[in-house]
């Protein structure tokens, strides 16, 4: 879809949550919709009412994701930190704060922080095979950030 499309769907979808505000999937649908046409505002809007009707930890960390997105590193921080430590939350939900956390870490001068939260997964040969493609390149960025280039170049080989 082009962003004329995008935009006219978000339209369509704002008209079907006035008269229901309350449908979770048609808040999926649009915050999805509006996070593919990079519209953070309307996002975070989405995600705002969906966290008052269901505060979740998927929803907070979507939360978190819109204010990585819009560049407020302590509010992302906040919010993907909290998610992180929830034991309500799913593996696969804690893991996605835990990166998206570290990322958080490289933009605010913290690698160091960004390593010791991704270490448990990365370090050494097996950490390197389980973790996904975009968890391996964070966790160069963030070797690199702090100076230990041998560790990444071992990491990459």
């Amino acid at each position: 879809m082009n962003a004329t499309d995008l935009q006219a769907r978000l339209q369509r979808l704002d008209g079907y949550l006035r008269q229901d505000p309350a449908n979770q999937a048609l808040l999926l649908d649009a915050f999805e919709t509006a996070r593919q046409a990079r519209d953070w505002p309307r996002a975070a809007a989405y995600t705002q009412q969906a966290l008052q009707q269901a505060p979740d930890a998927l929803w907070r960390l979507r939360a978190g994701e819109v204010a990585l997105a819009q560049l407020h590193w302590e509010e992302a921080a906040s919010l993907l930190e909290a998610v992180r430590l929830d034991p309500a939350a799913s593996d696969e939900v804690c893991l996605a704060a835990e990166h998206q956390l570290a990322e958080v870490m490289l933009h605010t001068a913290r690698p160091d922080v960004g390593i010791a939260l991704l270490a448990d997964r990365l370090e050494g040969a097996a950490g390197d095979a389980a973790a996904a493609p975009a968890t391996q390149v964070l966790w160069l960025r963030l070797l690199h950030r702090v100076g230990r280039l041998q560790d990444a170049v071992d990491t990459a080989q």
